[in-house]
C-alpha cells in the first residue's frame, strides 16, 4: 500500500487547480477570513481540496474546476 505522502503526491497529479487556486475560491466566499489548512482529499471518488478556515468554516473546492461545492460553516449564522 502506498504511504500517505506517496497517495497525496498521487491525488496532486490529478488535480488541475492549485492548492493556492484552492485557498484563493475559498477565501473569496469568506471574506476576512484566512487559511488554517488545506488538504485534499478523494470523496466518493471526487477529488477535492478542504480548505479550513480561521472562523470555523471547512470549504470543499472541486479539485478539477475550483468551483465550491460545499461550505460546512461550523456555525449555526444564517
Amino acid at each position: 500500500s502506498m504511504d500517505e505522502a506517496a497517495e497525496s503526491a498521487a491525488l496532486q497529479d490529478q488535480a488541475t487547480i492549485s492548492v493556492a487556486d484552492a485557498e484563493a475560491a475559498a477565501l473569496a466566499a469568506n471574506p476576512g477570513t484566512t487559511v488554517v489548512k488545506t488538504e485534499l482529499d478523494n470523496e466518493n471518488g471526487a477529488l477535492v481540496y478542504s480548505v479550513e478556515l480561521s472562523n470555523g468554516a471547512d470549504v470543499k473546492v472541486d479539485a478539477g474546476n475550483g468551483s465550491i461545492l460545499f461550505t460546512d460553516s461550523g456555525d449555526d449564522i444564517e
